[in-house]
């Protein structure tokens, strides 16, 4: 009985501690989250004058060639008359596209005979990847830059459903592949390559957004912000956009960021001289991108769940220049 009271009592004291004293104990707070997720590379500068040793191979603005790209994908397309030497649409009869744009960094390929058949796909990862690569480099994105090691490949599906049987089907229709971009090894934001590959192995649809590289003026590896310095400042911006107990997951890599999207970021001034050019050419900064979760809601809960949010901290100080 006497054991019985001792349990008795526990729960009744668990109980006074109220609701958000017992969620407290259970969920991450912002500094777990923050310590958790932080690389170890942050704070080493000799890390940091590895990224601020990085040149460009090539650019994408000056390696592109429509014609190139125009018999790697099969097709034939003709130049629109309003077509400057870094902006153009290249159409075709049957529905195919090309629309460059070196001053953003983008180029865009769509085949209609091709996208909009939906026959099954008996294509194989491995070639779809071998296509999507083939395609990239004859549209002037540089081999090296290629993050070949972490390629997604996944096949579309298509799903019907029988209304007499109430049947359903799904078929695999093309399959997609993105690859991401990297310099010495860490990634560059926003950089990537997303093609659509149909059952023959063709090229259906292509999408590059691969601005030309160059670092932001004036950074030095000197400048290396301390550990303890990033921590603080991922901890005071997760603090500052969400509740306690809001967050489920914090993950967060170093790579290129264009310097516009890194408040305080070094090379400002430069950044808006030297918009004078004709071409993309983004400033890159070495950054932390931390990428935090909501905690996820119980299904048919009826409360709503954020999408989550992109962070970008800065790894190099402001110091004089």
């Amino acid at each position: 009985m006497k054991k019985n009271m001792n349990v008795m009592m526990g729960l009744v004291a668990a109980s006074l501690l109220g609701p958000a004293s017992a969620l407290a104990q259970t969920c991450p707070s912002f500094e777990e989250l923050a310590r958790a997720s932080l690389p170890t590379e942050v704070g080493d500068s000799a890390i940091m004058g590895r990224l601020l040793s990085a040149s460009a191979t090539a650019q994408l603005s000056s390696s592109f060639d429509a014609t190139l790209a125009s018999r790697s994908v099969g097709d034939t397309l003709a130049a629109e008359t309003t077509c400057t030497s870094t902006r153009c649409n290249y159409r075709n009869t049957t529905g195919s596209a090309l629309k460059v744009d070196l001053t953003r960094g983008k180029v865009t390929y769509l085949n209609r005979t091709r996208s909009e058949l939906e026959r099954t796909t008996t294509l194989s990862e491995g070639a779809a990847y071998e296509a999507s690569v083939r395609a990239a480099q004859s549209f002037g994105v540089p081999a090296g830059e290629l993050d070949t090691q972490t390629p997604v490949v996944r096949a579309m599906r298509s799903s019907t459903k029988d209304p007499v049987t109430g049947r359903g089907t799904s078929t695999r229709t093309e399959m997609h592949v993105w690859m991401k971009r990297r310099v010495q090894g860490f990634p560059v934001y926003g950089s990537k390559v997303h093609t659509a590959v149909d059952p023959n192995g063709q090229v259906a649809r292509l999408h590059v957004r691969w601005s030309d590289f160059r670092l932001s003026p004036g950074l030095r590896a000197t400048d290396t912000l301390p550990r303890d310095k990033v921590y603080e400042e991922l901890v005071m911006q997760l603090r500052a956009s969400n509740t306690p107990c809001a967050l489920g997951q914090v993950k967060s890599y170093i790579a290129y960021v264009p310097t516009r999207l890194v408040e305080g970021g070094a090379g400002l001034e430069e950044e808006r001289t030297y918009r004078t050019v004709n071409v993309s050419q983004d400033e890159y900064v070495p950054a932390l991108v931390v990428r935090a979760a909501p905690i996820e809601q119980p299904e048919d809960s009826g409360r709503p769940v954020d999408a989550g949010q992109e962070l970008f901290i800065p790894l190099l100080g402001g110091g004089e220049r």
